[in-house]
Formats: C-alpha cells, structure tokens, sequence
C-alpha cells in the first residue's frame, strides 16, 4: 500500500526495520521506502521476571545509565502548518511573452484590450501519514524488590522515560534517513540527469582514468578535492537560477524554479568529507559564498555497516502525467551527498501524546503510552541534485 493515501498507516514494523539497519544490527538490505506501511503487534516488552534479570535485587549501589540522544536532520522536521493530513501546493507556469500591439495600429480597427489569458497552474498533492506506539508496564512493587527508596525510584523512572525520548528521537532521525533515501533513488529513477557521476566528470575533464580508490591517493587527492568543492559550489550557485532543470517537469506543466542559498539544505558523506578536511586544510562551507547554505555531515545513508550506499524501492512522480510510481529497486554505491530545497522533503510529527491506563489491580501494574502520526514527504517537483562518486 503507497502512504500516498488519505489512510493511516501502521508503520512499527518497517520503522524497527531502519533502525536496525542503522544501528548496526542487520545489514544493508532493500528497504520499501515507497510505502512505510506495517501492522503492528502489541506486546508487553517488559515482565516481572524481565524486570528482576534487568535490575537485580540492591546490594550496594545503583547506577542508572542513562543519557539523552537527539536526533540528526533536524532541518527536515516541518510543523503541521506547513504539511497536514492532505497538503495541496499549487504551482505556477510561465507563458511566454506577446508582442505589444501599440506599435502595430490600423486605420478603423481597435484593439481587443479584454482577451483572455488565465493564469495557468498545476496542483500537486500529499496524503496521509503513518502511525506508531510504544508502552512501558510499571509495576507496584518494584520499589520493594529493586530499589531501595522514593528517590531512586524517581530516578529509575527518569531514566526510562529519557531513554524512551531517546527511541522516539532515533526513530525520527531514522525514518528521516530513509526519507533522504528514497528521495536519491526516485532521483536516479524519474530525472537521473540530476545525477551527477563526479568521476566520470573528473575524468572526462582531466583525461586520466581514476578508480573510486585511485583518487584517495596523495598525488591524486588534493587535485580531485579542490575541483569537488568548486563542483559543488558551481551547482549551489546554478540552484539560485530560475530553470526547469533540476526537478521533475510534469509534461506539459513545465514549472519554474530557483532556490536561494538560505533555502538549500546540503548533506555530504562524513567519512569522505573528514579526509578532505584534514588532508587538504580547506572547508567548502566556510566561503562567504556557501555560508548561507544548511550543511550537514552524514555519517551513513542507510545501514551503519554500509555507510556509503543505498538500497530502496523509491516511490516517485512521473513526468509524464504527475502520478506516483514505486520504481524498481535502486541499489546505488558510492554516494557522496545530495543537494535539495528546503521543500523537496521532510518529515512532521503530529498528534503526539502520553497518557497512563486505569491501575490493574489484579496484576498490580500500570502501562504508559506513547503515540505518534508522522508525515514523511519527497516532493520531486523541487529542485534536487545527487552526488556519486564513480
């Protein structure tokens, strides 16, 4: 099922997925990014006996490990405002220029000053969002059995709820990794001239035949880092002209767009980026010129233990009539970063609440609830550029 319905999505199953990929526990393997739709099962993650193997009865001292995680891509997160349950953007199509007729009068004919000429648009649409919970079982006698105190009840308690804060933040970060992932794979898909193959170019303009690992070689290094970085800034400044280049025109319904500095966000490959630092002392984005531009280092795209590659079933839109497709999956390597608009993509939660269950009194517990509604969104109409390094 595409999200790209006015449903609800049960998304617990997929989002478990990303998050393991991303944090190391399996490895890269094709990711339906295209609907991010699940059922998902509820059950009590913690038992009495659980809860006695997990913290064992006080003898000494307790230390409660616990610390706060704040998600990375901050910048993708939208308010309900600005992305709901359907979102409507309305985009306007030049026409071309006329010839004024003042200069072109008749003797007896007048000029028709009331012809017609609608303003043209094309509407493009979002729907729906995904859904997901999470619950904590907290029972009446942990306090007798595994700590000692009201006090360090209050901090077991603290501790469980920022480490639930902190799985509500990873899943975001995640979630919003995937959404960057599916928008490079439905640019490889729907306008992979937005693709730009940087060895191939360096190559071609230089005569050489570097591979992938000739150009980390100290005579080639620092030569193929400057030109990246002018590379990269050569496209940052292109974004800023008003064209139809750079996004998907749907046929017939060429749209205009340009995007200022301070509306484009960047996301390059740490890994890549660190050794350019260090080996040749310069850093792109403190020239006056890209300054404005948000920029944010990645430290991997998808799954931890493959940093630099991508494995998705992208949804996209078709230039041909604007529908929505989910392509063939798209497993892209060497991927250095991409460079979009602000509203090419994003994520919004919404809907968010906490609320406790009525004591059970014959299992003498109480279960915590966490809910959300989430909006992820690519908006392939705006303008977005990929980087590869092959």
């Amino acid at each position: 099922m595409s999200v790209n319905q006015l449903t609800v999505n049960q998304a617990a199953t997929v989002f478990n997925e990303i998050v393991h990929q991303a944090t190391g526990q399996t490895n890269l393997k094709v990711t339906d990014t295209s609907s991010f739709v699940s059922a998902a099962t509820t059950v009590l993650l913690t038992g009495y006996d659980k809860l006695l193997t997990a913290m064992s009865q006080v003898l000494t001292r307790t230390i409660f490990s616990v610390r706060p995680y704040n998600a990375k891509f901050a910048g993708l997160r939208a308010g309900p405002q600005r992305f709901g349950n359907h979102t409507r953007k309305v985009n306007y199509l030049d026409d071309d220029f006329e010839d004024s007729p003042a200069f072109e009068l008749q003797q007896g004919q007048s000029i028709d000053m009331y012809t017609v000429n609608k303003p043209r648009v094309v509407q493009t649409n979002f729907y729906g969002f995904n859904t997901y919970a999470k619950h904590k079982t907290f029972y009446d006698n942990q306090l007798d059995m595994a700590l000692r105190n009201p006090e360090e009840w209050a901090q077991f308690f603290n501790g469980v709820m920022v480490n639930i804060n902190s799985q509500i933040e990873q899943v975001h970060e995640n979630v919003a990794r995937a959404t960057i992932a599916n928008f490079i794979g439905g640019i490889n898909v729907a306008n992979p001239s937005c693709v730009v193959h940087l060895l191939t170019e360096y190559n071609t303009l230089t005569g050489q035949e570097l591979t992938a690992n000739d150009i980390y070689k100290s005579d080639n290094f620092i030569a193929f880092v400057r030109w990246l970085y002018a590379r990269i800034e050569v496209f940052s400044n292109r974004l800023t002209e008003r064209t139809q280049l750079w996004h998907v025109n749907i046929k017939d319904n060429e749209v205009k767009r340009h995007t200022p500095k301070n509306k484009q966000k960047v996301y390059l490959f740490n890994d890549f980026m660190s050794q350019a630092r260090t080996m040749v002392l310069s850093d792109l984005f403190q020239r006056d010129s890209m300054k404005m531009v948000d920029y944010e280092g990645v430290n991997f795209w998808q799954s931890i233990d493959s940093p630099d590659s991508i494995d998705v079933t992208p949804v996209y839109t078709q230039a041909e009539d604007g529908t929505l497709a989910t392509g063939a999956e798209q497993k892209i390597n060497k991927v250095l970063g991409v460079i979009f608009d602000e509203e090419a993509m994003g994520f919004v939660p919404k809907n968010q609440a906490m609320g406790a269950t009525p004591h059970n009194v014959a299992g003498r517990y109480t279960n915590l609830w966490w809910h959300w509604d989430e909006c992820y969104y690519n908006d392939f109409t705006e303008n977005g550029i990929v980087f590869l390094l092959d």
